[in-house]
């Protein structure tokens, strides 16, 4: 009986076309999980074409709706400057929106300070909810700290669209002709040279260096 049960077990094929689509049905009717798991298969490419514009707005869409561990994230992605997170993290300075304080943006100067401010909001937001995983991340602003040591210490997120590996600026590999993208190996490197738009930034990003005042 085990052994019947372990080769159904086997036989079982994930769909994952299924996933993403009740999935989305759930969390565009507010469930937070089902946002942030709509997200990590967007991120991966799973029952979805891979995009981490789409992943991050997926995991806003978590977080908004009390996701604690997306919350965190995305204060973390917006800090350390993640594919679209800047864009898609943004939050106005309106109600409900706590102002950043003076000594903090003096600290952590080389992120911007409406930057800082959706970074600030979506870290308290995480840290508010029940299910905070870390307890050491119940202090924003601590939690900051950290954020800025890793960027310091050049970590990097690998710029292939199709990857979400953050690693040490040391074990990446930069393009060698505009000196701007990062990669964790050669594959990555390839793959966003031919099926990414890297091909075509690559001049563009290399010729604004050499004359950044020429229109590109």
């Amino acid at each position: 009986a085990a052994a019947a049960a372990a080769a159904g077990a086997a036989a079982v094929v994930p769909n994952y076309e299924a996933a993403v689509h009740w999935y989305r049905q759930a969390a565009e009717a507010g469930h937070a999980k089902s946002a942030q798991n709509l997200a990590a298969l967007y991120s991966v490419g799973k029952g979805v074409a891979r995009s981490k514009r789409h992943a991050m707005k997926w995991q806003r869409r978590a977080a908004e709706n009390g996701h604690s561990h997306a919350s965190l994230h995305l204060g973390r992605d917006m800090y350390m400057d993640k594919a679209h997170a800047r864009e898609i993290g943004h939050v106005g300075a309106g109600a409900g929106i706590i102002a950043v304080a003076a000594d903090v943006l003096e600290e952590h100067a080389l992120v911007p300070p409406e930057v800082m401010l959706g970074v600030m909001h979506w870290l308290r937001m995480g840290c508010e909810q029940e299910d905070c995983p870390v307890e050491e991340q119940l202090d924003p602003v601590g939690y900051l700290d950290e954020l800025r040591e890793a960027v310091l210490n050049g970590s990097k997120y690998c710029c292939n669209e199709g990857c979400e590996v953050l690693g040490h600026i040391k074990e990446f590999k930069v393009c060698p002709q505009c000196m701007n993208s990062w990669y964790c190996g050669p594959a990555c490197q390839k793959q966003d040279w031919n099926a990414g738009n890297h091909k075509t930034l690559c001049g563009t990003i290399k010729r604004s260096k050499e004359d950044p005042f020429r229109s590109c």
